[in-house]
């Protein structure tokens, strides 16, 4: 049960030996699962976690398993594509339909806590000193 704070690089294409990745496909292999199978943690093909709704319809057993996936993809590829600015696994606060779901938050929305740098060196450094109402209302929800 994690939450993700990220920011986007403006990276277009990661180009490299082997891994030769669209920004889409490395976000949609990596942190919705997609590419869960090259990871040394495997999952099943019918327990795989691709969409929203299979995340909804998800236990809480896959849940936790599918952040463990994501979070283990983006330590294996973020040095190289530098993706996010702060990932920061919470607890969730409360119950609810959200309760365990990973989600990234651009810096640029105020969220108490972490790194709320709104995409300028200007802003280095900068931690977020209450949550935007978007953030309150999916940590209302159950979201970390």
């Amino acid at each position: 049960m994690k939450s993700l704070q990220g920011v986007s690089c403006g990276l277009n294409r990661i180009e490299g030996g082997a891994m030769d990745l669209t920004r889409r496909d490395f976000i949609k292999a990596g942190v919705v699962l997609g590419g869960a199978a090259s990871l040394p943690l495997r999952i099943a093909q019918s327990q795989r976690l691709e969409t929203f709704s299979d995340w909804i319809q998800a236990d809480r057993d896959a849940r936790k398993r599918g952040v463990e996936l994501c979070l283990e993809r983006i330590r294996q590829l973020d040095a190289s594509i530098h993706a996010w600015v702060q990932v920061q696994p919470e607890q969730p606060t409360r119950d609810g339909p959200l309760f365990g779901i990973p989600y990234g938050v651009k810096d640029i929305v105020e969220t108490k806590g972490m790194a709320t740098e709104y995409g300028s060196p200007v802003y280095k450094g900068r931690v977020g000193t209450m949550d935007a109402a978007i953030i309150r209302d999916m940590r209302s929800r159950g979201a970390p």
